[in-house]
């Protein structure tokens, strides 16, 4: 080794460590005092754009060529719900047939019947029906107070009417013989 080789070695180890001590943030520096890099590779994927990854620095120059930059990559943020790809995620209420393992009774305690979801992942109740809170819903053919089963019988169907709710479906009452 010639002397000059020697003192340009000397040098460029006294500039790296000189560069370790500070915080070097250049890609000269980078490239000048370590052996492998790290760097944001971009992929061109939908689905995972970019990748940190530890290179020779020799190989930079043709990793900054198609665009891959120097350090780590940012984190990606999660990807924003889609509201008709039948997953329900994020606030989406739900999405198709995945409602969030949720039923009437879930979102209405003692209800019964289908719960819907609209196109824009909105539940849909207007299938769940509570019998008894006075409130016509779903498939009840009515929804009043519970009748007395004498109502039921002659003679009060004078008094009750011909129709009577009973459990939220309408019922004749029997007005017996004639």
């Amino acid at each position: 080794m010639s002397k000059l080789t020697g003192l340009v070695a000397i040098l460029f180890l006294s500039a790296c460590a000189v560069d370790a001590e500070e915080e070097t943030t250049s890609a000269q520096g980078e490239l000048a005092c370590h052996d492998r890099i790290t760097i944001c590779h971009h992929t061109g994927s939908d689905t995972n754009p970019a990748v940190t990854i530890s290179i020779s620095r020799h190989a930079w120059p043709a990793h900054e060529k198609h665009g891959d930059t120097m350090g780590a990559c940012e984190p990606t943020p999660p990807p924003q719900p889609q509201c008709g790809n039948g997953v329900a995620e994020g606030s989406e209420e739900c999405d198709g047939a995945d409602l969030k393992g949720l039923t009437c009774d879930a979102v209405l305690a003692g209800a019964s019947g289908t719960l819907g979801c609209s196109a824009d992942c909105k539940l849909v109740r207007d299938q769940c029906q509570l019998c008894g809170n006075g409130v016509r819903e779903g498939t009840e053919q009515c929804d009043e107070p519970p009748v007395s089963p004498e109502c039921l019988t002659a003679p009060l169907c004078t008094v009750c009417g011909s129709l009577v709710c009973l459990q939220c479906n309408l019922v004749p009452c029997d007005p017996g013989p004639d």
